[in-house]
């Protein structure tokens, strides 16, 4: 078992990133990188990681696939195939997100919405689009 967590504080580069990592003791984190991120700055993420022992556990993707506006629930699946892809590429073994919600109490809210056969169904086809794009 490995004491994990998100790196927390202020840094805006990997040598900033890698003093909170030493301070925090942690040997499992979530990843400090997107794949937003440019690559030579997720290799280098990688590389403090290795040199510190501590595996990068999680990549998170923390979007509403179910979103009621249709551009933002795009949005929301282009990122997610990103972020998986990217997990793939770096070899993060949990790429990690809750399904979102149609509704308007918030995205990662408890709606009535999200116990009907046709958020189950969405819910299942996003899932389906993602893993079929990437092919982990």
């Amino acid at each position: 078992m490995l004491l994990g967590g998100t790196v927390a504080g202020e840094y805006r580069h990997p040598a900033e990133w890698e003093k909170a990592l030493a301070a925090s003791g942690f040997r499992a984190i979530t990843a400090p990188f997107s794949c937003h991120t440019p690559r030579e700055e997720i290799r280098a993420y990688c590389e403090i990681a290795v040199r510190h022992r501590v595996m990068i556990a999680e990549i998170g993707v923390w979007k509403n696939l179910l979103d009621p506006d249709t551009d933002k629930a795009r949005e929301a699946m282009a990122y997610a195939k990103g972020q998986l892809a990217l997990a793939e590429e770096t070899g993060i073994p949990c790429c990690v997100n809750i399904a979102g919600t149609p509704g308007s109490a918030g995205w990662d809210a408890a709606d009535p919405l999200n116990y009907t056969k046709e958020v189950y169904d969405r819910t299942v086809d996003s899932i389906r689009e993602i893993l079929d794009a990437v092919k982990p």
